[in-house]
């Protein structure tokens, strides 16, 4: 902001707090349309919700179900997520049915001292969480593996009464 004279300057910061204001309704929104459909979903038989959703709004069921799943991840601590940061591409990664549920309690407590968080900020921390859990998946693998062929080695040396390379003969 330094480089622009006083007038742009004004300018362009108060547009920016109306973009985020408007993005702040936006999450709302998405919040509240989930609900509603939940609620629809709830009064419906078994497969008219899917139905129905296509019919009015020609919206595939994960369509709906990304209105519903910020809705009832959320339910109603979604107003402390308005502390931190709550545009639609902030909301939709922490919702997702993948969603860890560790990450969105950590960033409501955040939200709750006070603290903020970039959607950008979001992804980076979700990326990570992901690599630590592939590497300790992959970790937990390979021990199984290797317990497996240790417990497939130790049976076949008591089948054929080896241990160590010795016969069991004397």
């Amino acid at each position: 902001y330094d480089s622009l004279d006083a007038g742009q300057r004004s300018i362009i910061q108060q547009r920016t707090g109306e973009i985020r204001e408007r993005l702040r309704r936006s999450a709302q929104d998405v919040w509240e349309i989930g609900q509603k459909l939940s609620d629809v979903r709830s009064r419906l038989k078994y497969g008219q919700f899917l139905t129905w959703i296509k019919a009015e709004f020609g919206w595939s069921q994960r369509t709906a179900y990304n209105f519903i799943n910020v809705y009832e991840t959320f339910g109603d601590r979604f107003a402390n997520l308005a502390k931190v940061n709550n545009t639609t591409s902030f909301v939709y990664p922490l919702a997702a049915p993948s969603g860890p549920e560790e990450l969105i309690e950590q960033i409501l407590r955040a939200a709750g001292q006070g603290d903020t968080m970039t959607a950008k900020e979001l992804q980076a921390k979700i990326q990570k969480r992901r690599m630590l859990k592939s590497g300790a998946v992959r970790k937990e693998k390979k021990q199984a593996k290797g317990a497996s062929k240790k417990s497939s080695k130790q049976q076949s040396e008591s089948a054929t009464g080896q241990t160590g390379g010795q016969t069991g003969e004397r």
